[in-house]
């Protein structure tokens, strides 16, 4: 009986509620590709040590790398979608913001601070 009440919330709230928006990736498939090696390196002589050092000194200059990327492509796209930079000018001694609406991804204007603070 649980299970048939489990399946019925399940199948109601797949078809009324809207599924959560999809974390996209910041960073590269060789970044995350280094990583995994790292994890799967067996250390069992100096020479694999030394690679393994070597490895986790690159993995985090990708990473900044990756993440620099990420953020400086977002920017762009939020710029070009709202027509300037302009729409990010505040003063945070004030805590007023001076943006007040802005387009997301959807089309559709976001608001509120805590939004518009999530789409940049």
């Amino acid at each position: 009986m649980n299970d048939k009440l489990v399946k019925t919330f399940n199948a109601v709230g797949a078809k009324f509620c809207k599924t959560h928006r999809r974390r996209t990736q910041k960073l590269s498939h060789h970044t995350l590709n280094l990583m995994a090696v790292g994890r799967v390196m067996k250390l069992q002589s100096s020479a694999d040590l030394a690679a393994y050092r070597q490895l986790n000194r690159r993995i985090p200059k990708y990473m900044r790398r990756d993440l620099r990327n990420f953020s400086t492509a977002h920017i762009e796209e939020v710029i070009e979608r709202n027509q300037g930079s302009k729409v990010f000018a505040r003063d945070l001694s004030i805590r007023n913001s001076q943006l007040s609406k802005l387009k997301n991804e959807c089309s559709s204007i976001v608001s509120g601070t805590p939004e518009i603070f999530s789409e940049i």
